[in-house]
């Protein structure tokens, strides 16, 4: 069986590689582990991919013609006729068995039109949950056209493969069969730091682009609260791809605040580009903070927390409560609010026999629902089901 991966990155060979593609990648190593022969199609990386688990076709877009600027008509309707031929080419020449799609904001909607010209059976990880979400608080520049356009792209599709329940019922509301709609966890890379590690008592982590959609204001809100009742406790945030307002909203307030003592800066620290400072802070953390304000499915860095033990505090949004149980494998706070997020961090921090319990309680979650063997087997069925 050979199957075709299409994502927008390869995490190591682009820059700006998410959860998506991370997952993307961990299935493909799962699989070929299994006999499955994959090949991987993404926009142009930075470097030539050299892996044993794949082989690798880069996929040219409008944006490699004219320009991101000009490449409106992409962005606007969703389709990219340019890729849409790149991806019909690299088809007939492959000719997989499956094409299995993770995302599309670079590639566009044109993935699905390509495979099923060539009546191609189609599997779609769905990891874009904003696209259609109406969850309080989500706003959208066009979103009642986006959700038209994706739900009548996305009813071409044969399997959806849902991350949770919640994921699931999001895809029914959209008009797609519940008999197309299985749910299979995240994919997680194997890691030797698998046991629980030694964590500080003061140190808060958060990891994610500096975006609105991430909440770093949130959390960074929440820390005079924190600090008055912890003077010791210390944030680090690793961050990547800083959006510079946003960012400079962030600065004004830690020193309005007078946080700086209590704010570890350390940017574009991520286990690709600086492995040995990432699981430095990740391993010294008391906390994993994720202050998600957009109905993310499935945050990598959550399941990543669980698998060592570290308390995660994470907005109740999604399917997010889905992976943690409130107050057994972790806690959950009101997305938009600084104060709850404020206090579940202080009560963590201060309640010794809590915290045993909620590391604990992380590592059997973990254990339950990220079997990569189990989901794995799922996976291959959903290939063979639809061939």
């Amino acid at each position: 069986m050979m199957v075709l991966h299409i994502a927008n990155y390869i995490p190591g060979y682009h820059r700006g590689s998410g959860g998506a593609e991370q997952a993307c990648l961990n299935t493909i190593k799962a699989l070929y582990a299994h006999g499955v022969e994959n090949v991987v199609a993404t926009v142009k990386p930075n470097k030539q991919p050299q892996e044993k688990e794949f082989d690798f076709y880069p996929i040219t877009t409008s944006e490699d013609l004219i320009g991101w600027k000009l490449s409106f008509i992409k962005h606007f309707f969703y389709f990219d006729f340019v890729s849409f031929f790149s991806l019909r080419k690299i088809l007939k020449k492959t000719k997989p068995d499956i094409v299995h799609l993770y995302n599309f904001d670079l590639i566009s909607l044109s993935a699905i039109s390509a495979a099923k010209s060539l009546k191609i059976p189609l599997v779609f990880s769905v990891y874009d949950y904003w696209i259609f979400s109406k969850d309080k608080g989500i706003t959208f520049n066009d979103g009642w056209l986006r959700r038209k356009i994706f739900s009548h792209f996305l009813k071409k599709v044969d399997i959806m493969i849902a991350l949770s329940n919640h994921s699931k019922i999001l895809l029914a509301e959209q008009g797609i069969k519940e008999n197309k709609i299985e749910i299979v966890p995240l994919f997680m890379e194997k890691s030797e730091k698998t046991e629980k590690t030694a964590s500080g008592k003061s140190l808060i982590v958060f990891l994610g682009w500096i975006q609105p959609r991430k909440g770093l204001h949130i959390l960074v809100k929440a820390m005079p609260e924190i600090v008055e009742k912890i003077p010791e406790a210390r944030l680090c945030i690793l961050g990547m791809k800083e959006e510079t307002d946003y960012l400079d909203g962030i600065i004004d307030f830690i020193k309005e605040n007078n946080l700086d003592k209590n704010i570890i800066w350390l940017r574009n620290t991520t286990k690709i580009n600086n492995p040995a400072e990432y699981y430095d802070k990740m391993e010294k953390a008391a906390i994993v903070a994720v202050p998600e304000q957009w109905p993310n499915m499935s945050p990598v860095i959550i399941a990543e927390s669980l698998a060592i033990g570290k308390i995660v505090v994470a907005s109740r949004l999604g399917g997010i409560s889905d992976i943690i149980e409130d107050g057994v494998s972790g806690l959950l706070a009101d997305y938009d609010s600084p104060s709850d997020f404020a206090e579940k961090i202080i009560k963590a921090m201060s309640d010794e026999k809590l915290s045993a319990g909620l590391s604990a309680g992380a590592r059997k979650r973990h254990e339950y629902l990220f079997d990569n063997e189990k989901n794995v087997f799922k996976i291959i069925k959903i290939y063979e089901n639809i061939i």
